[in-house]
């Protein structure tokens, strides 16, 4: 059997896995990984290539997310809030997503949802607003509306997507102008959050996985002062790495882990502790959904399903049945293996279809870039939305409830867009 067929067998396997929600799922994972170098798809190293820079960051947010769970700082935050949610939680809500928006807008997904979970843990379980309920809304809206508005890294994404498909042009009109992003993804991009607004209620209400250790908070030895300060440090130092990013390079995944170090060093967290944080199901989970992503794109799966979509287009197809094709067919890629990798594949191709077919191809380009960011059915869309998921602790039959919903809204918005706004 060929190798992409075996690397899409693999992922059935895990898709199929998760849905019965039998094992935990880094558990599954880890077979995954176990399974590349079995049936020859990876080699030894990179089937097992799972400390990454990404897994590193995370498992070093941890710690310091759940040593925040036990300072009288969070305590105070969380009555305030608890407050705030008492007499309006419509207000809470709107607020918390208005938060999300204005994040996306700075920070990429892997830096922005963990710190938007960290604050989702300050708003007490008592309401219908929970980190089970949110953390994966949190996932797919902060993907969604990414790059929307020209501001900050959004500058560079019309010179990012005509790259992919400069070569093709034949028409000045037909690359991607400084404004065409916005008029594309505002309206997919409200709908989904409107959606989330109602719709986050369908998904139960559970224990999240990043508040297992709250229960014992209160059991525990009341921190002195000194060893809160440091808490407080790590956490500040944490998120102001995550907000500098890319200016900063690798700095911003190495300063979690130095955190994490200082805490224990310090005695500020129990060494055994730290090692339960890091050896989180979530952690594992996300180490083997990188390692899936990456297999998926070396393996040519990725291109197999490319190859796939094109196929449907059949000989006459119209521009309607196109773009819900294309859409559909990149969504679906993107939450069955990297997004970026998605949108690598599937611009090049929606582009040279639309050229080819004498169609403007600026729609079906944008249509296919924000479909590939919409990361949230399944955990294997990206490490944002792997964290999304793990920690809400959902079972994959409820969180559908609300994410198939937000991918149909997301396509049409797309879809209306590109009729409304663009000459196709």
């Amino acid at each position: 059997m060929p190798v992409e067929y075996r690397a899409l067998l693999i992922l059935a396997f895990m898709i199929i896995n998760f849905l019965l929600n039998k094992y935990p799922r880094g558990l599954v994972t880890m077979t995954c990984c176990l399974l590349f170098y079995v049936t020859g798809v990876l080699e030894l190293s990179e089937a097992f290539n799972i400390v990454t820079t990404t897994t590193l960051m995370i498992a070093g947010m941890f710690v310091a997310i759940n040593a925040m769970q036990r300072t009288t700082a969070m305590e105070k935050i969380k009555g305030a809030i608890g407050f705030l949610s008492n007499k309006s939680g419509h207000a809470l809500l709107i607020g918390f997503l208005a938060i999300v928006i204005l994040f996306s807008q700075f920070l990429g997904t892997t830096s922005s949802v963990p710190i938007l979970i960290a604050f989702l843990c300050t708003i007490p379980d008592n309401g219908d607003i929970s980190v089970s309920r949110l953390a994966i809304p949190v996932a797919g809206l902060t993907a969604m509306w990414q790059y929307t508005f020209p501001v900050g890294n959004s500058l560079t994404l019309p010179v990012e997507l005509n790259s992919y498909y400069g070569a093709m042009v034949t028409d000045p009109s037909q690359t991607i102008a400084l404004l065409d992003p916005l008029k594309l993804k505002l309206l997919p991009c409200l709908l989904v959050t409107i959606w989330t607004y109602f719709g986050f209620k369908l998904m139960p209400k559970v224990e999240a996985n990043i508040q297992m250790g709250k229960k014992n908070a209160k059991e525990q030895e009341k921190l002195p002062l000194w060893k809160e300060i440091i808490i407080y440090i790590v956490m500040i130092a944490d998120m102001v790495g995550l907000f500098l990013g890319s200016r900063i390079g690798e700095w911003q995944y190495v300063i979690p882990l130095i955190g994490l170090f200082i805490l224990a060093y310090t005695k500020s967290v129990p060494v055994p502790t730290i090692v339960k944080d890091i050896t989180n199901d979530v952690v594992w989970m996300i180490a083997g959904i990188l390692v899936m992503s990456s297999a998926l794109n070396a393996s040519g799966a990725g291109q197999v399903l490319g190859d796939a979509i094109v196929s449907l287009l059949g000989d006459n197809p119209s521009k309607l049945v196109a773009l819900l094709i294309f859409g559909t067919a990149t969504g679906v890629m993107t939450n069955l293996m990297s997004n970026i990798a998605s949108r690598a594949i599937m611009v090049p191709i929606a582009a040279m279809t639309a050229i080819s077919a004498g169609w403007n191809p600026v729609p079906f380009v944008l249509t296919v870039s924000q479909m590939a960011w919409c990361a949230v059915v399944l955990p294997s869309a990206s490490s944002a939305a792997a964290l999304g998921h793990a920690t809400s602790n959902q079972k994959l039959s409820d969180s559908l409830k609300y994410t198939i919903p937000f991918f149909i809204l997301a396509l049409a918005g797309c879809i209306i867009s590109s009729f409304l706004f663009f000459e196709i």
